[in-house]
């Protein structure tokens, strides 16, 4: 019995041999059965580079049709040069620099590397830079704790399948940044629903107490320091403290349910200091008979 057997062919756009100009390519691998050419062979696309999704699944679409048109007959070398020429139909590079996130504008400085991948030169130059420093900082810092090694040449990766990079650092500072397009965001209706719907969820859950505030939550214990107050005078402070007594007050008698008791015989009659306002004379309750008995 015989087993099926495989060609895996990488494609590139035809540019009369300018690999520069190159920007698309992948790899073709062709399983054929042993049945070929009454069996369509298997067609799959590995290691696409510079084409989006919806581009390789257009070309596996186009081969297939190919080659289920051409059952009965021998249809690989035709299926090569139909790849081939859909490369070279769309040899742009499509898609966004990794870096920035931006898409390639006409008239900016782009680079392509040797793995077909693409990157404002600006950005890959900024990228490659700081790089270079961080690999330096670790050989840096691995001699400090394990001692002197051989040196290393610094071997700056691409950011998308790690493959080492080669580049002019110089020539790619000297490119102009990119000009990031500056859209404002404008949303859809559905988008404000939604926007709304959880305002109003949100609004719920904070009357509900479900909502911690991060703000207030920073600021429980917060101890605000101030200056002291103003040192006060101890005689001021005990005027300040006690009532004012008004004229009318003094002046007024008082109720008997707040008189003093009588006062002993002999006993001296007590008077107002000077400075101070005298008090009015109460009158004497009439002394019983037991009360002037024990006087005498």
């Amino acid at each position: 019995r015989w087993e099926p057997w495989e060609i895996s062919i990488t494609l590139h756009p035809a540019t009369a041999q300018d690999q520069d100009s190159q920007y698309v390519r992948f790899t073709l691998v062709l399983s054929v059965p042993p049945q070929y050419p009454n069996k369509v062979p298997e067609i799959s696309i590995r290691n696409p580079r510079g084409l989006s999704d919806e581009q390789i699944q257009k070309i596996s679409q186009t081969l297939r049709s190919v080659a289920e048109a051409r059952l009965g007959t021998e249809v690989l070398y035709e299926l090569i040069e139909k790849g081939k020429e859909i490369l070279t139909d769309n040899n742009i590079p499509h898609g966004q620099c990794v870096i920035c996130l931006y898409g390639f504008q006409e008239r900016e400085a782009f680079t392509k590397t040797q793995c077909y991948h693409y990157f404002h030169s600006h950005c890959l130059a900024r990228y490659a830079q700081h790089m270079e420093e961080e690999i330096l900082t670790q050989q840096e810092e691995r001699e400090q704790h394990l001692g002197p090694s051989p040196k290393q040449e610094v071997g700056v990766q691409c950011p998308v399948c790690r493959e080492t990079l080669v580049y002019d650092l110089c020539a790619l500072k000297a490119a102009p940044p990119p000009q990031h397009p500056l859209e404002p965001y404008r949303p859809d209706a559905k988008t404000l629903q939604h926007q709304e719907e959880l305002r109003l969820i949100f609004k719920r859950q904070q009357e509900k107490g479900g909502i911690i505030d991060p703000e207030a939550e920073r600021n429980r214990y917060f101890i605000s320091l101030q200056a002291p107050p103003a040192a006060v005078d101890p005689s001021q402070a005990t005027a300040a403290s006690e009532p004012p007594v008004s004229a009318s007050a003094v002046d007024a008698p008082q109720p008997s349910s707040q008189a003093s008791a009588p006062e002993p015989a002999g006993m001296p009659e007590a008077r107002a200091e000077p400075g101070q306002p005298e008090r009015p004379a109460m009158p004497r309750e009439p002394q019983s008979k037991r009360e002037r008995h024990r006087g005498e």
